[in-house]
């Protein structure tokens, strides 16, 4: 009996072992399977992970920029011996780009670890762009600057810009007396009475921004974003509103727009009140002049329909109202270049 005893503990004893073995091959396995799945999910990360053989190009360097960069040489040449050239090279004089600069020099200027751009670089490296309508990637090999860095720098400088002059430059009339200079200039150059100025919305071309359907496809075939303006007699802006989609029509950018607000709304204090006519007895109210896409409306005066069959007065009228209209027009084709280089060929 002790031997059969003996003989079954033995037998127990090896299966016990067996199972054991069994067992932990088992987990070597599972892990050795893990840590191979482990290893490919690394090997994935790794591959879509760029390496940087530089962390900064060596045609970007500092030492390198102050002496091939454009900056450093052909552009302080200009400054210093050829004004020409200069106005050539940057759309304006060297007495103007100081002015500009000394204007904006607070908000272009950073603070880093590494050596930060310089003000005068940045502006004049934008301004070459808005000037001449060339490719950033070009502009940024000629100033010694990284490719990503000048399309960083585009928005920061137009933004010191308009931060600093919007408010010089384009104005709406704050007073009653003002808004009646404004009318007398017109009614001198152009015999148009109690007109305060002239309106008109540009479609400035641009890619189709994603996800965006037909709101920026407009009626002309392409897309584009709506610059609206009103001048005064000298073709100088006295309000704009720039963004609105260029699939809606014109009445309605006006509408939505703060002076279409303001005016419907009766917040402009001289378009609610009746001015006589000089030389005559008659009390008008102030208007802006405005083509037929705006529609004709309490303070908006827009040229007569086209109709063959129109009394002869109609035409006078249609013609008196097209002279000063002709501004706007102007004003906006003094501006197509740089709305082109900044929004077509930018790509901002």
């Amino acid at each position: 009996m002790n031997n059969l005893n003996s003989k079954y503990c033995k037998c127990d004893g090896s299966l016990d072992k067996k199972m054991e073995h069994e067992e932990r091959i088992a987990v070597y396995m599972r892990v050795m399977l893990l840590s191979l799945h482990i290893l490919g999910l690394l090997a994935i990360q790794f591959r879509s992970i760029r390496i940087r053989r530089w962390w900064v190009r060596p045609h970007l360097k500092e030492h390198i920029r102050q002496q091939f960069g454009a900056l450093s040489t052909i552009f302080i040449y200009f400054y210093l011996n050829d004004q020409e050239q200069f106005y050539h090279f940057v759309g304006m004089t060297t007495e103007h780009f100081s002015i500009l600069l000394n204007l904006v020099r607070h908000q272009l200027t950073k603070h880093s670890f590494r050596t930060p751009l310089l003000p005068e670089l940045k502006l004049a490296a934008v301004l070459h762009i808005l000037v001449h309508n060339v490719d950033p990637k070009t502009v940024a090999l000629f100033y010694r600057i990284g490719e990503s860095t000048i399309y960083a720098i585009i928005p920061e400088v137009c933004q010191a810009i308009v931060d600093n002059l919007m408010d010089v430059y384009i104005r709406l009339p704050a007073t009653t007396e003002d808004w009646m200079d404004v009318a007398n200039a017109f009614y001198q150059k152009y015999q148009m009475p109690l007109c305060m100025g002239v309106l008109d919305v540009k479609e400035v071309r641009i890619r189709q921004p994603p996800h965006s359907g037909a709101l920026f496809f407009n009626h002309k075939g392409f897309y584009s974003v709506g610059l609206m303006a009103v001048c005064d007699s000298n073709m100088m802006s006295l309000w704009i509103s720039v963004g609105d989609f260029g699939g809606a029509n014109d009445s309605s950018k006006f509408a939505r727009s703060s002076l279409g607000i303001a005016l419907r709304d009766n917040l402009i204090e001289i378009f609610t009140l009746a001015i006589q006519v000089p030389n005559t007895h008659i009390s008008l109210t102030p208007f802006i002049i405005a083509d037929g896409g705006f529609g004709l409306q309490r303070y908006v005066l827009e040229p007569y329909p086209l109709d063959i069959h129109s009394p002869i007065e109609h035409s006078i009228f249609d013609i008196r109202l097209g002279a000063p209209r002709k501004l706007i027009e102007q004003g906006f084709g003094i501006t197509q270049t740089f709305d082109r280089s900044c929004i077509e060929q930018m790509k901002v």
